[in-house]
């Protein structure tokens, strides 16, 4: 037990730079605590500091290149500038040692902590919050438990629905969008803006406000992209699953796209092939 004590001391001696620089001035008061043996704690005053700085600071790279695996564009766009706050991230988002799912956990951090940098105006692309988003939508959709369990669910819960089902079915019935699907507003083509990414380019793009909607596929790897417009947009954010269809349309009757000129009949008309199409990639299902 002791020697764990010793290896999990050490561990936070090399994560943590406060307790490090604690370390170093006053070993004795850091010990406090971990019931370590004399021979242990001789062992532990005798690390080279030079060398343990030298590790702390590896472990840091490594950490910022895990948490950006799931970002590659990000990390194209703004790589020079992220690596002037690796410190500060490390400092403010503190691993957790026993953690199990420590990739993922590194993952949501770190895209936390870019989403501030962004709000800041600490990083200078025009393109990185749309394509952070864009990344962020098909990392975590496109892997994480919840969401693959979310979309079968959802798949098979519609199976029992008929293709062509009727508005009347669904009046009284409560559209709810699953924790697999997401629906996005970026200011670029993000789409065309990922493809110069890919490629290596950073291109010079105007703004074209883009709407997308983002959704796991069940039982299946990967994630659906669909380019959507303003008005469908609205109508997936209306389907909490906190409302009824007729509901979602007396909320829906604004929505520009749809020139319905605030016909009611019209607007269910609009939205039904929505609705069905929604159902067929399992987006949504209906509750009661």
């Amino acid at each position: 037990m002791s020697l764990f004590k010793m290896q999990s001391l050490l561990g936070r001696i090399l994560i943590d730079d406060q307790l490090r620089n604690a370390f170093f001035k006053d070993p004795e008061r850091v010990f406090d605590g971990y019931e370590l043996t004399h021979r242990e704690m001789e062992s532990l005053r005798k690390l080279d500091a030079d060398r343990l700085n030298f590790y702390a600071s590896g472990l840091k790279r490594r950490r910022i290149d895990i948490a950006l695996k799931a970002f590659p564009l990000t990390k194209f766009l703004a790589s020079d500038e992220i690596n002037q706050f690796v410190a500060t991230y490390c400092q403010e988002f503190p691993p957790t040692l026993d953690s199990a799912a420590h990739a993922l956990r590194e993952h949501i951090g770190f895209y936390q902590f870019l989403v501030r940098l962004i709000a800041d105006g600490k990083l200078r692309s025009k393109y990185l919050a749309d394509i952070l988003e864009y990344e962020k939508n098909l990392f975590f959709i496109g892997n994480g438990v919840e969401a693959s369990r979310s979309a079968s669910e959802f798949a098979r819960a519609n199976r029992m629905l008929p293709d062509d089902f009727t508005m009347e079915l669904i009046w009284n019935l409560k559209p709810t969008r699953g924790a697999h699907a997401e629906a996005s507003s970026f200011t670029y083509d993000v789409i065309e803006l990922a493809s110069y990414l890919s490629g290596r380019e950073v291109p010079d793009l105007a703004p074209k406000t883009t709407y997308l909607l983002f959704s796991k596929i069940p039982d299946a790897l990967g994630v659906r992209t669909s380019k959507i417009n303003k008005a469908t947009l609205d109508l997936v954010s209306l389907c909490d699953g906190a409302r009824t269809t007729g509901a979602v349309l007396s909320k829906l009757a604004g929505a520009n796209d749809l020139e319905t000129g605030g016909d009611g009949a019209k607007l269910a008309a609009a939205c039904l092939p929505i609705f069905r199409q929604l159902c067929k990639f399992a987006v949504i299902t209906f509750k009661p």
